[in-house]
């Protein structure tokens, strides 16, 4: 993904917005990702895939249970 400044896009949007019909753009500023500029059909399909969804333990079912009767197994905090 291609990535431009804020500042870089008001100065050359027209370049922007004619690449980002081939490929998305990141739009940064202060150095940091804010916004993402793309094809709309890109977004249509984007918007068309299977959001995620929260559930809980129970909505699992039973091949989960081993897994949470361990309890959390990530990495212990660092001491220092």
């Amino acid at each position: 993904m291609k990535h431009v400044s804020s500042t870089e896009l008001q100065r050359d949007i027209g370049r922007v917005l004619s690449e980002a019909k081939r490929e998305p753009f990141t739009i940064t500023y202060h150095g940091r990702p804010e916004l993402v500029i793309c094809d709309v059909d890109e977004y249509e399909r984007l918007k068309k895939l299977e959001p995620r969804k929260a559930l809980y333990p129970h909505e699992l079912g039973s091949e989960w249970d081993e897994t949470f009767e361990k309890g959390y197994q990530g990495q212990e905090p660092s001491k220092k």
